[in-house]
């Protein structure tokens, strides 16, 4: 029988195989305090929500450079310091003067404006 191979411990030693594997590339503890980044689309902007209860202002850094979105979050002090850090590559290049984040209730907001080169065009089509 191949349940006599295979004990019922397996499924945990596996999730925790994927707890290590997560840790060694994150290069920290995985943390409970932040949630999903969303992220979506239209033809003027792209528009990003990471979940970050209880976080302020202060332990938040976002940065544009070229492509990527870099969300940093720092909650802690000393060896209680716990990091977390999200980067996205976006579909164009973004100019950061443009760029728009808000914090309200846990919810980071951050709207990027698409460039005009970037901006769907409407093409005339011409008859024969």
């Amino acid at each position: 029988m191949l349940t006599a191979c295979f004990p019922r411990t397996l499924p945990s030693q596996w999730e925790q195989l994927h707890q290590v594997w997560d840790r060694l590339l994150a290069g920290s503890e995985p943390s409970q305090d932040f949630g999903a980044v969303n992220v979506s689309a239209n033809a003027d902007a792209l528009h990003v929500e990471a979940l970050l209860p209880g976080m302020s202002e202060e332990q938040l850094t976002v940065e544009a450079e070229r492509d990527i979105l870099s969300i940093r979050a720092v909650r802690g002090e000393g060896e209680n310091t716990r990091t977390w850090q999200r980067k996205l590559q976006l579909p164009f290049v973004v100019e950061p003067h443009s760029v728009k984040a808000q914090l309200h209730d846990g919810v980071l907001t951050i709207d990027l404006p698409r460039p005009e080169s970037h901006k769907p065009q409407r093409i005339t089509i011409h008859t024969a």
